[in-house]
């Protein structure tokens, strides 16, 4: 009988703390759904302010001196935190081996040392919506006084918890090409007007795409702990089967004892 008891002891002990990891792994995935509505919430306007200024860069007669010429580096805006599953290692997967690379986000940070790619600089990727534009002034400054070209890859989230792997140049700006627009009057020196929507335009396309890389983290941390949740739940159902047959086998092992020891009274 003491035997059996400690099987369902065992038993009813492991049962108990995988409730307690998916309760919080539920905790999780709120605070990742959270996250992915602001981060949805804050992209329509980060996308319309973008908007307006591709249009006056298209507007402006003339562009920026290209950068120096060389290799780009590869920004790379990955995770910041992990139970993303394989989203890390996709984002780096995409990146071209040997060549220069900078990092935003702690957990990409880790994946790429691990594969031995030290990036020449990172950032902690911002995990709230308020905080990107900031991270993004401090992204272009790094780019601007880089003198180099700057390719830049990130996830942009889809409906239904997906997301698209993209790469494209980012520095120097490349020309817009929109209808043709009266350039409005304007007091500002030409190339003084150019230098300042250059970097407005550059911080605008910087914050769209941590928005984004902000929504894709989250939807396959969401995804991740979905898939985690059935497989908790597969096991406590097999738990529960194994509850029900230790607890069956404790009964019949104290009633045994019970008649046992009834029997010897009776000797």
């Amino acid at each position: 009988w003491t035997e059996a008891m400690q099987q369902l002891d065992r038993i009813q002990s492991r049962m108990h703390g995988l409730r307690e990891l998916g309760e919080l792994m539920r905790a999780l995935r709120v605070l990742a759904a959270a996250h992915l509505a602001e981060a949805q919430a804050a992209l329509p306007a980060a996308l319309a302010y973008r908007e307006t200024l591709r249009e006056a860069w298209a507007a402006l007669p003339a562009a920026l001196p290209a950068a120096e010429p060389g290799a780009p580096l590869h920004l790379l805006i990955g995770a910041e935190h992990g139970f993303t599953g394989a989203y890390a290692e996709r984002l780096l997967a995409a990146t071209p081996d040997g060549v220069a690379l900078a990092v935003v986000g702690r957990r990409a940070l880790a994946r790429a040392i691990e594969r031995k790619r030290v990036p020449r600089w990172s950032e902690d990727l911002s995990t709230r919506p308020g905080n990107v534009p900031d991270l993004a002034r401090r992204l272009a400054l790094r780019i601007r006084t880089g003198h180099q070209p700057v390719s830049l890859i990130h996830a942009a989230y889809r409906q239904g918890s997906r997301f698209e792997l993209g790469q494209r140049p980012l520095w120097p700006l490349l020309p817009v090409a929109m209808a043709a627009q009266r350039l409005p009057r304007t007091q500002l020196p030409e190339a003084a007007l150019r230098c300042g929507i250059a970097d407005m335009l550059l911080i605008a396309e910087l914050a769209v795409a941590l928005l984004e890389a902000l929504a894709s983290e989250n939807a396959a941390r969401m995804t991740v702990l979905d898939a985690a949740e059935h497989t908790l739940q597969g096991k406590l159902a097999g738990l529960r089967v194994e509850e029900r047959s230790a607890r069956q086998g404790a009964i019949t092992a104290e009633l045994l004892d019970v008649v046992t020891g009834a029997e010897a009274q009776r000797r």
